[in-house]
């Protein structure tokens, strides 16, 4: 019974969860201007306590407009949610550095899976960029985030978890980028404890 409570468990964060991912560097978009993205990915969560695995699959798309020179806010669409987001670009060099912290809510329908429940998210990413060339850049730094769920059958569960990310973008044409990413993460009641690994691709286009 308490393993098939933790895959629930799993499963029910796997269908609510927005994906962790950056695919972007810590240059925020300039004044005025707008960016355009999509991403996808595939991974894994891992219930350590139960030794419970689930595959994930992510999707998204992100509206994003400078607002100052180094600030820019953006919109986030994923299944089954939305995430409001806020760059800050702190200091410029060999290496860029920039705090992207947003917060996400979401809410899932009852199925033969996962209850009714509602989800919000907070996070805190530290980005570091450093450029390779004039086509390539790196992007790493870690990731601080906490959840809180509270399913309709009554109760609720909060927690944090810590991942680092690891992405290298390409610029091509005038104005596009493409993003591949890794990402780690482990995760204390949210509500299970565990970690996961994910890999995704981001594309986007600067207008």
């Amino acid at each position: 019974m308490r393993t098939r409570s933790s895959a629930l468990a799993l499963a029910l964060l796997c269908a609510a969860c927005p994906a962790s991912s950056m695919y972007r560097t810590a240059d925020t978009v300039p004044p005025g201007r707008w960016q355009i993205a999509g991403g996808a990915g595939l991974g894994g969560f891992r219930d350590t306590q139960q030794d419970t695995r689930l595959a994930t699959g992510e999707l998204e798309a992100v509206v994003r407009r400078g607002v100052a020179d180094d600030v820019d806010v953006g919109v986030r669409l994923f299944v089954p949610g939305i995430e409001a987001q806020v760059g800050w670009r702190f200091a410029r060099g060999t290496w860029t550095w920039a705090v992207a912290p947003a917060i996400a809510i979401a809410r899932t329908r009852d199925s033969a899976l996962i209850p009714e429940a509602l989800f919000v998210f907070a996070r805190a990413p530290v980005i570091a960029t450093r450029a390779l060339s004039p086509t390539w850049s790196l992007s790493l730094g870690p990731d601080l985030g906490w959840g809180f769920y509270q399913p309709v059958t009554g109760g609720h569960a909060q927690g944090v978890w810590l991942g680092g990310f690891a992405t290298a973008q390409w610029r091509f044409g005038e104005r596009w980028w493409l993003a591949p990413e890794l990402r780690v993460e482990v995760s204390h009641e949210i509500p299970v404890t565990g970690g996961a690994l994910h890999l995704g691709c981001g594309v986007g286009v600067d207008l």
